[in-house]
């Protein structure tokens, strides 16, 4: 009956350290997603302001119509709608 309980002691002690590593683990990587996310709203917002400024310089379309800047015009704003579909989930 002794050497059960001391087992169980053990176990329970293994158990506990564990779980509080886990628990360190777990709070380094919700900081870690934190620290992403604002990354990905900061370069989603210089997308977003180059966007506007290329869009006021161009307020005839002429840069949008160029063939060789249009492509990259819209690529630009492709990116610009998928980094706001993943902010939006956010």
């Amino acid at each position: 009956m002794i050497i059960a309980v001391i087992v169980l002691s053990i176990l329970l002690i293994v158990s506990i350290i564990v779980a509080y590593k886990l628990l360190g683990k777990t709070i380094e990587l919700e900081e870690a997603n934190d620290d992403y996310d604002k990354m990905l709203s900061f370069i989603f917002g210089k997308i977003t302001a180059g966007y506007e400024q290329i869009k006021s310089i161009d307020y005839k379309g002429y840069f949008e119509a160029d063939d060789e800047v249009g492509i990259i015009f819209k690529e630009l704003k492709s990116v610009i709608t998928d980094l706001n579909k993943y902010v939006d989930e956010q």
